[in-house]
């Protein structure tokens, strides 16, 4: 049945081209769409001038979020972390340090060392449990009182039948492997549940037709397709390119007419 796809089809295959222009592409999105890197709460609580201040990047992926906060806040000390190497090997300011490693195999860090860690688009890499036992590894590592931003996409985009059957076979397959669809929803329930304060959650929808930023996020959702074309073609049960191409066409037609882009943000403290 559709429901015994393997994930790892799902996931985004990040040794494509198109994964470090997506990474990148949403990066600058998200940045225009929330207006800046951090939520304003964080910046009110933490000096990203100081040189005492280090900040870490969990999934950093090609490397964006974390060199465009280093050269915007030459001060303070920035570290991206990834299971893959995307991030850049040469290039880079003084203040960053990109390693490989990986959140739920425990981080290479001791405990209070952060005062900053941001974790976004985990959508499609966690299952529920995973979800829990990130969160616990970044209690462990932030500083009391310390500051976590999380950032998710609505999977579920409300549209026409075309989307609607399709965001629903996508989360069947989902749901059936333990992942959480829904879970932008659910984000500052999973910090309470970690032990941390939720401070502030923010969700923002830009619409794919007639916003300033509708090109982008139309741009990210093609390639975002394209990424997962191997598992959207098994559950459509699909045997050529052409094929696909059609779905892929008629999908973003009905996005661009019916559908919103939103994200949620969360951010949670470690208690004093």
């Amino acid at each position: 049945s559709s429901t015994t796809v393997d994930l790892s089809l799902l996931c985004f295959n990040a040794h494509q081209k198109t994964a470090s222009d997506r990474m990148t592409c949403n990066h600058f999105a998200l940045k225009a769409l929330f207006e800046g890197n951090v939520m304003p709460v964080i910046k009110q609580h933490i000096d990203f001038n100081s040189t005492s201040t280090i900040v870490l990047d969990i999934g950093c992926g090609s490397g964006s979020w974390v060199m465009d906060m280093a050269t915007e806040y030459p001060s303070a000390q920035f570290i991206g972390i990834d299971q893959l190497p995307l991030f850049p090997h040469d290039i880079r300011p003084a203040n960053v340090t990109f390693k490989q490693a990986d959140v739920l195999t425990g981080l290479p860090f001791e405990d209070n060392t952060f005062d900053f860690v941001q974790m976004r688009l985990f959508l499609l890499a966690f299952n529920r449990q995973q979800w829990l036992d990130a969160l616990k590894e970044v209690h462990r590592v932030l500083k009391p009182g310390g500051f976590i931003q999380l950032a998710e996409p609505q999977l579920m985009d409300p549209g026409d039948d075309l989307i609607m059957d399709y965001t629903h076979k996508v989360k069947t397959v989902m749901e059936f492997n333990g992942f959480d669809a829904e879970v932008c929803d659910k984000l500052s329930m999973l910090l309470e549940k970690t032990q941390f304060i939720p401070i502030e959650n923010i969700r923002k929808a830009v619409p794919l037709n007639g916003h300033m930023l509708s090109n982008e996020f139309l741009y990210i959702a093609d390639i975002s397709v394209e990424s997962c074309k191997p598992f959207l073609m098994e559950i459509h049960n699909m045997h050529s390119d052409d094929e696909f191409m059609e779905l892929k066409r008629s999908y973003l037609e009905s996005r661009k007419n019916t559908s919103e882009s939103a994200f949620t943000y969360a951010v949670g403290q470690k208690p004093h």
